[in-house]
């Protein structure tokens, strides 16, 4: 017998011993249990979980997983991963032992849980995560079959649906900068709409990854919101991380901009604000001056290669500019924008 009950508090508690992966012999005691088959039921499943037992909880797994997945995965990944996980998996498969989750069991949760209530794109990151802890228990914990791989991908009816970009034209971003008077948010938002930078690149660019000899800048860091703070690291993909160059306009006002800022280091950031600031500030000033049509912070993104398109700009060099792998991603994200371009070289040749 390993369950005890605390006299003083009416609560129960179990102590036992376990071996770990290193064959150390270790002793567990957790208290707080309302009743003895609470603390009994503990002590099995945490044997279960140390022992790698396939009679283990998908709760247990999915601690297991996420605690591998910690130091291999960069913040944000882990992060997001980490909430999809807590917030749509483990309430509906938590308690069940990893051996007993079905094809079927999938299939229902797919049918009454994500195609109800999600998006195609976020349905599938979630069925992606749940996979994803399956293939980690065949692989490591002697699960006999990952059961998401035989329910398959979920399905959307009508699933295919054009994403509206939002942007701004050169006009309407000029005429929401009349109100922006403070010089970190007008430069922040300069250089969100004149160089396409996604705003954790923003808040991660320092003084010396800007050379002004050359005009160029560059994107070596990203920095994030993830669940407890910020963080900065590497930016998002490989092609990420480049090399862009400055309007002369921006340039002027980054110079400006640096010599008001007191005893200013290289390796400073050049933008002193969260992501998440920056982010609520551009909200806060469109709703407060009414500004139409409304869009996020990203969409200045959107609006700086919409702008280039507009411009006549090669598919390639605005791909490399964003960061994006290849122009399919160009193409994928503003085909609406290229559809108004086949238009018009239609009715350029319709008067030849």
């Amino acid at each position: 017998m390993s369950q005890y009950k605390n006299e003083k508090t009416g609560k129960w508690y179990a102590i036992f011993r376990y071996r770990t992966y290193e064959g150390v012999n270790k002793q567990v005691k957790k208290s707080g249990f309302a009743t003895k088959r609470e603390a009994k039921e503990y002590e099995a499943e945490f044997v279960n979980k140390m022992s790698g037992s396939k009679d283990m909880t998908f709760r247990s797994l999915a601690e297991l997983y996420l605690a591998d997945c910690k130091p291999r995965h960069k913040a944000t990944t882990y992060s997001s991963e980490s909430y999809r996980i807590n917030k749509y998996i483990l309430p509906y498969f938590g308690d069940v032992p990893i051996k007993d989750i079905t094809a079927g069991m999938i299939r229902t949760w797919q049918n009454e849980h994500l195609i109800p209530n999600f998006q195609k794109s976020t349905s599938v990151d979630i069925c992606r995560n749940l996979n994803s802890i399956l293939s980690y228990g065949v692989k490591y914990y002697g699960l006999s079959s990952n059961p998401a791989k035989i329910a398959g991908a979920v399905r959307y009816p009508n699933a295919i649906k054009e994403t509206v970009i939002k942007y701004w034209t050169q006009e309407q971003f000029e005429d929401f900068m009349k109100h922006v008077k403070d010089d970190t948010y007008h430069l922040a938002y300069d250089i969100l709409f004149w160089c396409g930078l996604r705003v954790g690149e923003l808040c991660g660019l320092r003084i010396c990854d800007i050379d002004f000899e050359k005009g160029v800048m560059q994107i070596v860091q990203n920095r994030v919101y993830v669940v407890g703070g910020t963080v900065t690291h590497s930016p998002k993909t490989a092609t990420s991380r480049r090399t862009i160059g400055i309007p002369k306009r921006i340039q002027r006002e980054m110079k400006r901009y640096i010599g008001k800022l007191y005893e200013p280091k290289s390796g400073d950031r050049l933008i002193q604000l969260q992501p998440t600031t920056v982010s609520w500030k551009f909200r806060e000033m469109q709703k407060k001056y009414q500004v139409e049509p409304r869009i996020r912070l990203h969409d200045l993104r959107h609006s700086h290669a919409s702008l280039l398109l507009n411009m006549g700009i090669p598919a390639k060099a605005i791909a490399d500019r964003l960061g994006h792998a290849n122009e399919i991603m160009l193409y994928r994200t503003y085909g609406h924008l290229y559809l108004e371009q086949r238009e018009e070289l239609v009715d350029k040749l319709n008067k030849l």
